[in-house]
């Protein structure tokens, strides 16, 4: 069976639990490829332009972020992994409240 690049994640949903942290969730992509998803990678902004380096969550579909500003537009990026590689870029851009 040919495996394939997962389609990317879904559904991104951006909450504030506490103050000044972020928690990202999303759920799978709707086609793994053929293959299991072996990580999750999440990368930030506050500006669209500047982005934090990529950081691996493991097979966790959440990632927290600490200090985002309220009030001021920020993004976050997810992309699934698989043995044949990685997902397109799902995008959030969302507004930390506070």
């Amino acid at each position: 069976m040919l495996r394939t690049k997962p389609t990317a994640p879904r559904l991104l949903k951006a909450t504030f639990p506490a103050h000044l942290k972020t928690l990202v969730t999303w759920y799978a992509p709707l086609s793994t490829g053929g293959s299991a998803i072996t990580s999750y990678y999440v990368r930030w902004s506050i500006n669209g332009r500047t982005w934090t380096t990529w950081a691996r969550t493991g097979v966790l579909k959440y990632a927290y972020k600490l200090g985002l500003p309220a009030g001021r537009r920020a993004y976050v990026e997810v992309m699934a992994y698989n043995v044949a590689g990685f997902s397109p870029i799902a995008i959030l851009g969302f507004i930390p409240t506070r």
